[in-house]
């Protein structure tokens, strides 16, 4: 299963299109765009594939996204510590084709990623309560 960055920008979209075809990805093969630039996306497709296949497949994640797809990968790997991570290495780096500055940026207070992380350690757990109802 391909997930196909979603570029943040409309400007950049020919992004999208170039990925699909540099890796043969047709309207056939299963595949779901992802915003580049939300990593609450990239957590939200990547568990929802974790829930569908997880129990009848080893599953492999390969990142090649943004940076903050990376972040939704990684926070969805704490839900899913089952899933394994493979981690692309170049054989070269060309500079010359990086992209350059910044655009939109996310700022994410510190603080709060030590509760993100706890919440997401608790998907999927149940808590009883003292009048025996079970909280999920």
């Amino acid at each position: 299963m391909w997930f196909v960055g979603d570029p943040h920008l409309s400007i950049d979209r020919w992004r999208l299109e170039a990925v699909k075809a540099h890796h043969n990805i047709t309207a056939e093969a299963v595949h779901v765009e992802v915003s580049t630039f939300s990593y609450k996306d990239t957590i939200r497709v990547l568990h929802s594939a974790c829930e569908t296949y997880g129990e009848k497949h080893n599953l492999t994640l390969v990142p090649l996204g943004s940076k903050l797809q990376a972040v939704g990968a990684a926070l969805c790997c704490l839900i899913h510590p089952e899933v394994r991570v493979l981690f692309p290495v170049p054989r070269e780096y060309n500079a010359i084709t990086y992209s350059e500055g910044t655009k939109a940026n996310w700022k994410i207070p510190i603080d709060l990623v030590c509760d993100v992380r706890s919440n997401l350690l608790d998907v999927g757990t149940l808590e009883i309560v003292e009048d025996g109802t079970a909280l999920a």
